[in-house]
């Protein structure tokens, strides 16, 4: 569904300020979505109950299909023809399954233990397995020679490690504020309120600037961002408070979002083809899913292992696991600056009467 709906938005409007105002909504209702179901869902466990969290994608799934019924036009397919990649399909989706699970794992098993290299392993076979086929599928499902254009290879690159840093800091983050700062469920939601407003505010702003200084410039300043507010989270302590310890880094990390989420939008899908947009926003779309889930795996492993091997009290131990994931997911960051500063290639944008007129019909 995600990346059908940012093809609607790609192939709606043409390169340049229309496009970018409007994946500049895109991103904040994307990435803002995230934070704001922390919200939402710290009131349904404090009010009703925790199994409400999943209950309630059923009508927010029938809201879904009742806006796509009234508001996206129908298209006939235009592709040339019906043949689906099943085998890259299950090749790609075991081996990513199985790198998660192996990372998940790995801290239960142990990093060197005969099952966390097996999985490893397994999932390392089953991904250059898929390579091979769509090196030689006739349809294949994702064709390799999409990297060949220089931006979507980076943003891919940069998705990763931006959302793998993030979801797991939203994941260990509640943790904290709940068994250290001895939150409630709604106040650790409440807690995270700041970040979706923030985030959809520099989203929503950071498109005026983008014809004069080009994506790029905000891609790597959104990293950095990102980074010192993660670097800020690794000094938290047991006597944190949340005006000193927590919001200076929630507001860091959403401005660095906003800023990043729209430029990798933008670096993803320019100079591609529009019969291409369908691909660019899926495998932007996985690449952001799979970082959650790493993210998650590696930074949650992380966090076990140090606090187990800390020897301190269970609190003190929780905290200094927290500590060091979160000085790790600041290396994320740090990744993916780098690889915007010498993988990403952004040209200034000129902007013509038509645009100007999308522009108007955007807002």
């Amino acid at each position: 569904m995600s990346p059908s709906a940012l093809s609607i938005v790609l192939t709606t409007f043409r390169e340049g300020k229309a496009r970018n105002t409007a994946l500049g909504v895109w991103s904040a209702v994307a990435a803002g979505g995230a934070a704001a179901g922390l919200v939402v869902g710290g009131v349904f466990t404090e009010y009703l109950n925790w199994r409400w969290n999943f209950f309630i994608n059923v009508p927010v799934g029938i809201l879904a299909i009742a806006g796509i019924l009234k508001y996206v036009p129908a298209h006939a397919s235009t592709a040339s023809h019906r043949h689906l990649d099943l085998r890259g399909a299950l090749l790609v989706t075991s081996g990513l399954m199985s790198l998660v699970y192996g990372l998940t794992e790995a801290p239960n098993w142990g990093w060197t233990s005969f099952a966390t290299i097996g999985t490893l392993v397994a999932s390392a076979v089953l991904l250059t397995g898929f390579i091979w086929n769509e090196s030689r599928a006739s349809h294949p499902l994702m064709p390799l020679s999409i990297f060949k254009i220089r931006n979507v290879a980076g943003a891919n690159a940069i998705m990763t490690p931006i959302t793998a840093g993030m979801l797991g800091q939203f994941f260990l983050l509640s943790l904290y504020l709940q068994s250290v700062m001895q939150y409630k469920p709604v106040e650790a939601g409440i807690a995270f309120l700041p970040f979706p407003i923030i985030l959809a505010v520099v989203a929503n702003t950071v498109p005026r600037f983008m014809q004069r200084v080009g994506f790029k410039k905000f891609l790597m300043a959104g990293s950095v961002l990102l980074g010192l507010g993660l670097l800020w989270l690794s000094q938290i302590t047991v006597t944190s408070t949340y005006l000193t310890g927590i919001l200076p880094a929630i507001i860091l990390m959403a401005a660095g979002m906003g800023m990043s989420f729209i430029s990798v939008n933008i670096a993803a899908t320019s100079g591609v083809k529009a019969e291409q947009t369908g691909l660019a926003s899926g495998m932007l779309n996985t690449s952001q899913q799979m970082g959650g889930a790493l993210g998650l795996a590696i930074l949650s492993g992380v966090a076990s292992s140090a606090a187990e091997g800390s020897g301190l009290d269970p609190i003190s131990a929780l905290v200094a696991g927290d500590k060091r994931a979160f000085l790790v997911a600041s290396l994320f960051a740090g990744i993916a600056f780098l690889i915007a500063a010498f993988v990403i290639h952004s040209k200034k944008q000129t902007t013509t009467a038509a645009t100007s007129a999308e522009v108007v019909s955007v807002h």
